[in-house]
């Protein structure tokens, strides 16, 4: 795996982590709805079984979006450290700006007032300073 792609992991981790975070919230509130309709105990308990099937699922799902959710932070961590290691200001703000923020080449060259070709020339050597674990 090169630099670039170990970076790259992380590319719209924020939008992966809401959107994750969204179906979270959804899952317990359909929970919610499921856990209140419990049924009470019959003889031979169909209906009570598939109930608790159906809730035993939906744990397993929240259980499951939690461990994506863990997982999607413990990336952006590690690339934010892998950044923060590079000594060069100039460059670390470049980086952040690429792989943090998921700005494009062009608003990066805005933001950082230098051309683009600059700025995919300042990346190159950024990405020889990024030291992946």
């Amino acid at each position: 795996m090169t630099t670039k792609e170990w970076l790259l992991r992380g590319w719209m981790i924020e939008a992966r982590i809401r959107a994750a975070e969204g179906k979270l919230q959804a899952l317990r509130a359909r929970a919610g709805r499921v856990k209140s309709s419990a049924p009470k105990a019959v003889p031979g308990g169909g209906r009570a079984r598939a109930w608790t099937e159906a809730v035993d699922a939906l744990c397993d799902a929240e259980a499951a979006l939690c461990r994506e959710i863990a997982e999607l932070y413990r990336v952006e961590a590690e690339i934010a450290a892998a950044i923060d290691g590079v000594q060069c200001v100039r460059l670390r703000v470049l980086l952040k700006y690429r792989y943090l923020c998921y700005m494009t080449w062009t608003e990066i060259a805005e933001i950082m007032r230098y051309d683009v070709r600059t700025v995919t020339r300042l990346h190159v050597k950024a990405l020889k300073m990024i030291k992946c674990p």
